[in-house]
């Protein structure tokens, strides 16, 4: 609540003193190739934030820019789109491509900085179809994971011993039917992979809700950069 509060002064005071140090997050990340997904108001429908009015937005403590990066924060209480089952506030691509056709790569640069108490995973970046997960790339602390389709949920350990607050890039690259992760600029993992309708997703979608957590409790992921590119 302290934290909400917070950031709810600090938003009014820069709409209402136009103070230039409280920027928006297209400030300083480039959403225009993204719809936001988002986690509120707790138990309703969560709204997605489309372009062009994405541009202009911000709602704190849930999405706003601090400095060099952007804070993506979500409550266990918050809200869940159809079908999924954990609330999420993410940047989801636009654009919808295949894998056999040309090369499409993501690349984030982003620190996992809070955690839940007892369900302590956040999927950092992802790959989606229009039916499925393809690979996420997560936080399950302590240790940074990959989960490939097809895992039967045994998943493949990027980084050991991840300190919160650490930043990483992650890069995630399609081509030729391949999906390559990339940690930090060094090869993570290869895997064969062939579908269409894709997207990327970045920002926080947290794995836990109220049948783990008390409502007080959140994640945040801090992303510094994000680009999107298809060749």
């Amino acid at each position: 609540m302290k934290v909400q509060v917070i950031c709810l002064v600090v938003l009014a005071i820069c709409y209402y003193t136009s103070i230039t140090l409280c920027a928006l997050p297209a400030q300083v990340l480039d959403l225009k190739p993204f719809i936001l997904q988002t986690p509120f108001p707790p138990h309703g429908h969560p709204p997605d934030i489309r372009q062009p009015g994405l541009e202009t937005f911000s709602h704190p403590p849930y999405f706003y820019a601090d400095g060099d990066h952007v804070a993506f924060t979500v409550y266990a209480n918050g809200s869940i789109i159809p079908g999924a089952d954990w609330p999420r506030i993410e940047l989801m691509e636009s654009a919808r491509w295949k894998s056999y056709e040309g090369i499409h790569t993501m690349v984030v640069k982003h620190a996992y900085k809070a955690l839940p108490e007892k369900r302590k995973e956040i999927v950092g970046a992802q790959i989606l179809s229009s039916t499925h997960p393809v690979v996420q790339v997560r936080l399950n602390y302590p240790n940074i994971v990959l989960y490939p389709i097809g895992s039967g949920g045994h998943s493949l350990v990027l980084v050991r011993d991840y300190k919160l607050g650490t930043i990483l890039t992650t890069q995630i690259t399609v081509q030729s039917n391949k999906i390559h992760v990339y940690i930090d600029g060094q090869l993570k993992s290869s895997f064969s992979y062939t579908g269409e309708d894709l997207y990327f997703k970045t920002g926080n979608y947290l794995q836990t809700n109220l049948k783990y957590d008390l409502p007080d409790q959140f994640g945040t992921v801090w992303v510094y950069n994000v680009t999107v590119t298809h060749q």
